[in-house]
């Protein structure tokens, strides 16, 4: 009976002993340190909570390293837009244009290029500067130099030239006089004109490397004529003249730069351009055909 009771004993203090130990080891507190965070982690049963500690000097150069990333970000795409914006500016083609031109002339006034005996063509040579408005419209300044040869018509090879600088039927006795027949007049002129050019091509195609304009102008010139029998100089003169006219070209753009334009059109003129008496021939005109080469800055 003693020995039973013994046992019951024992028995009784070893559960005790070990629900002792099982709630001392739910309240036990695990410290602990993480390398990688530089902190400490509490870990309690009681609460069920986990304090996590981080070092404050970790935390400002994680900070600083995420700030200048964004801002070296940020730069590389203010760079790239700003590279954007000036490559497509350089793509823009410059609505400038320069030009150099040169071709045949023809004229009348009281004498003309298509005369009695020959026709007699003359040469011009010129520059331009333009301006494209848009797609159809472009306007331009031209300085031309002209040079001419002109003789006279078949209804007025009888008549005469008086040293006076008159015109007459018949020689005048005891005065100088030429017959027109003989006489020829070389006739230079220079002339600024203002362009305005219409593409009417660009009505029905507005993208092609062909092109046809239509061009009003108006012009200031200045002529000076030397009028000669054979060799002998007779008459000479200088004159201011206004007028205006109406071109036709047909351009081709070779590259992006430079294009090509043929070009016609009468210019009518006020007053004589050659030297001689204004009586019965009062249209003065001058007709020029030139190929222009057209550089695009």
């Amino acid at each position: 009976m003693l020995t039973l009771f013994v046992l019951l004993a024992t028995v009784t203090g070893l559960v005790q002993a070990q629900q002792k130990t099982n709630g001392a080891a739910e309240k036990e507190t695990v410290f602990c340190f993480s390398a990688k965070s530089n902190g400490a982690v509490f870990t309690g049963n009681d609460n069920a909570v986990n304090f996590v500690t981080t070092n404050p000097m970790t935390v400002e150069q994680s900070l600083s390293t995420e700030q200048s990333e964004q801002k070296l970000q940020s730069t590389l795409h203010d760079n790239a837009e700003t590279t954007a914006v000036v490559s497509t500016s350089q793509n823009k083609p410059s609505p400038y244009y320069l030009g150099f031109s040169g071709g045949l002339s023809f004229g009348r006034t009281t004498f003309a290029s298509f005369a009695m005996d020959e026709t007699h063509p003359g040469f011009n040579l010129g520059v331009l500067g333009g301006y494209k408005i848009n797609k159809r419209l472009s306007a331009e300044i031209s300085l031309d130099y002209t040079r001419m040869k002109l003789g006279t018509y078949d209804c007025c090879q009888n008549l005469w030239l008086g040293k006076d600088g008159n015109r007459y039927f018949a020689p005048l006795t005891g005065v100088n006089s030429y017959k027109y027949s003989d006489l020829t007049s070389t006739t230079n002129l220079i002339g600024l004109g203002a362009h305005l050019n219409r593409d009417l091509l660009s009505i029905w195609k507005e993208s092609s490397k062909w092109s046809a304009f239509l061009s009003p102008a108006i012009y200031g010139v200045y002529s000076n004529a030397v009028v000669k029998q054979l060799d002998t100089k007779v008459r000479t003169a200088s004159t201011i003249h206004f007028g205006g006219g109406l071109d036709l070209a047909l351009g081709y753009t070779i590259t992006p730069k430079i294009g090509l334009r043929l070009t016609t059109g009468i210019n009518y003129l006020t007053g004589a351009i050659d030297a001689l008496p204004r009586e019965e021939h009062k249209i003065t005109y001058v007709w020029n055909s030139s190929l222009k080469l057209i550089y695009k800055l």
